[in-house]
């Protein structure tokens, strides 16, 4: 609690936030347990977690804490800011996905609302080993602009490239401010996150990543 206090008076001291509150919790238990039940119980819309990690492993740039709730948050956004993240102005924001799955608009708020405020092109980015996408993939691209009505954003496609190396190359050759992707079954978060594509892939120690929660989860 002294801890808390303290953080409260630096934010007071090194910053003037007119637009925020800010408000301090105890818990006793694991992170992601406390977490959990505030997000129930608060009707949190987003977690923001900024973490540096400790090892080599997967979590090395985003910390274990910060993977595990992207991996195990069902029912909220999760952003994720690395140590290592600097902080000029966005210039746009890469959107991963691969339109198998129809998105609703209840899973894209946080994006939409962000990328809205924020005032940046939204690159939605959709990495394949197929030149041709299927129908169901067409139809589930094609309903996206519904959601995304006074968003500049534009559709780009990687072939021929795993996809954790497609992102970075991306997000890297455009300089790209942030990425996002659905936290699904089977989702991104630990294919870039490998423990070997994490120490090839710079990138990810130092952009924030976003993971929307899968309402079907």
């Amino acid at each position: 609690k002294e801890g808390l206090r303290k953080t409260l008076e630096d934010l007071d001291t090194k910053h003037k936030f007119s637009n925020h509150d800010f408000h301090t919790i105890s818990k006793f238990t694991t992170p992601l347990d406390a977490i959990e039940r505030l997000v129930e119980d608060m009707d949190i819309e987003m977690i923001v977690m900024g973490t540096n990690g400790t090892d080599d492993k997967m979590d090395k740039f985003y910390g274990s804490n910060t993977v595990i709730t992207m991996e195990k948050m069902t029912n909220c956004t999760v952003l994720a800011i690395p140590a290592e993240a600097k902080f000029p102005p966005i210039n746009e924001i890469v959107f991963v996905t691969d339109f198998i799955e129809p998105y609703k608009k209840m899973e894209l708020l946080s994006l939409i609302e962000m990328t809205r405020r924020s005032k940046v092109p939204l690159r939605i980015l959709h990495i394949t080993d197929h030149k041709i996408i299927t129908e169901k993939q067409r139809n589930n691209k094609d309903r996206l602009p519904e959601y995304l009505e006074g968003i500049d954003y534009s559709f780009h496609t990687l072939s021929s490239i795993l996809v954790e190396e497609g992102v970075h190359f991306f997000a890297n050759s455009r300089n790209s401010g942030m990425i996002v992707f659905m936290n699904r079954h089977n989702s991104l978060l630990k294919r870039i996150f490998s423990t070997s594509m994490a120490k090839k892939l710079g990138t990810y120690s130092k952009l924030p990543i976003m993971a929307l929660y899968d309402s079907r989860s």
